[in-house]
């Protein structure tokens, strides 16, 4: 596993840094009581669930958490929203000049003051950072639940 991937948003690189496992599971755990939260209740087909089982398991494990993301916005407050969107962003690094700075000094300023106002890429980069951090506990899970598919060739 990797400890930092990175990306290009627009004109602009990142890399991402993986979390603290306290902060990655403590997300994790608020992420998933949210998603219970919001499907408490509902019934889930017998064919989308085949469905949904034939996917990629990287592809699965992402679209899950970006949707645990997209729901924990109604199911926890302003300050534990708040609280994940800062740790998300301190595990971002923004390439200028061709170094990589701290996304957000630890006296909260930005490396590139624009960013602080632009919701596209900021929301981008939590939801990357959530994915790039989490995925791998899906994918684990997933492996253990189901050993043959770590064997199996890959379809497509």
């Amino acid at each position: 596993m990797d400890d930092s991937k990175e990306l290009m948003i627009g004109d602009k690189k990142f890399q991402l840094k993986r979390m603290s496992a306290e902060t990655g599971s403590w997300i994790l755990n608020v992420l998933l009581s949210a998603m219970f939260k919001a499907v408490s209740g509902e019934e889930v087909s017998t064919s989308d669930q085949a469905e949904f089982d034939k996917g990629d398991k990287v592809e699965k494990a992402n679209n899950a958490i970006a949707a645990m993301w997209v729901s924990v916005g109604t199911t926890v407050n302003l300050e534990t929203y708040k609280q994940i969107q800062r740790c998300c962003l301190q595990t971002c690094l923004l390439y200028i000049g061709g170094d990589p700075l701290m996304l957000i000094s630890a006296n909260g300023r930005w490396a590139d003051a624009a960013l602080e106002k632009n919701v596209l890429i900021v929301n981008q980069l939590i939801t990357e950072v959530l994915q790039f951090n989490l995925a791998p506990f899906f994918i684990e899970s997933a492996l253990k639940n189901n050993p043959e598919a770590a064997t199996a060739p890959a379809s497509s």
